[in-house]
């Protein structure tokens, strides 16, 4: 069995002594997300789970270090964006990131992380050259320490769209090509999430 932890929340980060005690009470009880009065048990035994993925963007080292040590498989989504506090107010500084990524890599090595640069966010703030230029900083950091890179472009809601740029297939291609390029020379293989661009190897997500 795998278990996604979690979508909903950055538990590597934020919930990291809640989990270590769910894994070792065997389960965790969780609420669906539509009907507020339905819950589902689920087995965290480590006879049935064959792998946890995280996803995060600032997983704890030491939280990582333990889950491991209580003999459990995992895989980590770590998602290094480029985006200032305007957007991400409590993420610390990319420098920091880039560490704790290559860190993880040399510890749990580079098959057990995947950066992901999502979502990608073009306004008169980030646009595609900012992104152009801060993608390649980062690749040129991550390249030997992942193999893998999953992106995809923000989706428009009514809520945003007046601050987000809605961009057409075209500028998406180009801008991918570029990010392609950048990645294939880094040794990084580029895949997408939930965009309908052939140019990138899709993704589960």
């Amino acid at each position: 069995m795998i278990i996604s932890a979690s979508r909903r929340t950055d538990i590597p980060s934020l919930h990291t002594k809640w989990f270590l005690n769910r894994l070792k009470e065997g389960y965790v009880i969780t609420q669906n997300p539509i009907n507020k009065n339905i819950f589902y048990k689920i087995p965290l035994n480590k006879n049935i789970v064959d792998i946890i993925v995280f996803w995060s963007k600032n997983p704890d080292i030491d939280f990582l270090k333990e889950v491991y040590n209580l003999g459990y498989e995992f895989y980590i989504h770590f998602t290094i964006t480029p985006y200032d506090k305007t957007i991400e107010k409590n993420i610390p500084d990319k420098e920091l990131l880039i560490k704790k990524f290559i860190k993880i890599s040399e510890l749990f090595g580079k098959e057990k992380i995947v950066w992901r640069y999502d979502p990608i966010i073009l306004n008169d703030d980030f646009y595609t050259d900012y992104h152009i230029n801060n993608f390649q900083n980062f690749s040129e950091s991550l390249n030997g320490y992942t193999d893998e890179c999953i992106l995809s472009f923000v989706e428009i809601y009514s809520k945003i769209k007046n601050n987000i740029k809605n961009i057409n297939n075209n500028e998406q291609i180009s801008l991918i090509k570029t990010l392609k390029e950048i990645s294939h020379k880094n040794n990084i293989k580029l895949k997408s999430c939930s965009q309908n661009i052939d140019i990138t190897e899709k993704s589960s997500c």
